[in-house]
């Protein structure tokens, strides 16, 4: 089982997370209704052709398929680039954020038998890292030829105001049948885990909804309402019940034993103090956990 790092110090003023007796609550979908209607006609649009090589020339197919080559290209800059921490101007919070949700997810697949993330443990053991965490609950009825269905995943709430979902099946969502090469690359690209903003989230579902259109044209496919925009986005961006209740949990609610002696390293990272509340030095203290 990994080693749990980089936990909040003791001394951390960040504000509590709600107690645990919580039953939940109601919160009304993410996207507005201009979004949702640019969904529904970019996913219900018979207008646009597909790309079979049949229907087009030998000439013409090859400036197409070179078309999508350089869309494929420039689709998977984009979500590295999202999804990169060392790699660009990511604010120290978000840095140790990720570490503490990747480290979480490895101590909450490690008490699973078959090895699988369980979502209410990876929200227990983030709330016992004083983190905001809660299991979001998505549901939604079938309308316009868009499917019911239901989702779950994980979020945290920042300062109350900046929330990051986490999915810890994020890649295996955007699945299809018979996927072309380039959007297999494109696939492998995605994080298996998701640790992001709304907005981030939103362009990676655009991403991936747009390139797995193409791919099942490609392959004289229809796409499965499963894989509409519309759909997608309602897994994460529809009307949600937050909730922190352990009930269902079998396991202890204490994932981390306070009573354990720990060699403790602290180190001050250059945070925006915008973002995280500071202790009474002014610096944030994260100490490294490492069993003896």
């Amino acid at each position: 089982m990994a080693d749990l790092h980089r936990l909040i110090g003791s001394n951390d003023q960040r504000q509590q997370p709600p107690s645990s007796s919580d039953s939940g609550s109601e919160h009304l979908a993410e996207e507005c209704l201009s979004e949702m209607v640019v969904d529904f006609l970019e996913d219900y649009d018979g207008c646009r052709r597909s790309w079979r090589e049949d229907d087009f020339t030998d000439g013409e197919a090859m400036d197409v398929m070179a078309g999508a080559e350089a869309d494929y290209t420039e689709a998977v800059g984009e979500i590295r680039r999202m999804v990169s921490v060392n790699g660009g101007n990511v604010e120290g919070y978000r840095e140790v954020l990720v570490d503490n949700v990747l480290e979480a997810a490895e101590l909450a697949a490690g008490s699973s038998s078959d090895g699988v993330v369980s979502r209410r443990r990876l929200m227990l053991i983030l709330r016992e890292l004083h983190y905001n965490a809660a299991i979001c609950k998505t549901k939604w009825g079938s309308s316009s030829g868009v499917a019911a269905g239901d989702y779950e995943f994980v979020d945290i709430i920042v300062n109350g105001n900046i929330r990051y979902l986490i999915d810890t099946n994020f890649r295996g969502q955007f699945e299809i049948a018979r996927a072309t090469v380039q959007y297999k690359e494109l696939l492998k690209s995605l994080p298996l885990i998701f640790i992001g903003t709304i907005e981030e989230l939103k362009k990676m579902v655009r991403i991936m909804c747009d390139a797995a259109k193409v791919s099942l044209n490609h392959r004289n496919l229809l796409v499965p309402p499963w894989r509409k925009r519309i759909y997608m986005k309602n897994k994460w961006l529809g009307p949600y019940r937050r909730t922190i209740n352990s009930v269902c949990d079998k396991s202890p609610t204490t994932i981390l034993d306070n009573s354990t002696s720990w060699p403790v390293k602290c180190r001050w990272i250059g945070f925006d103090m915008t973002n995280v509340e500071t202790n009474v030095n002014a610096s944030v203290c994260v100490r490294s956990i490492k069993a003896g």
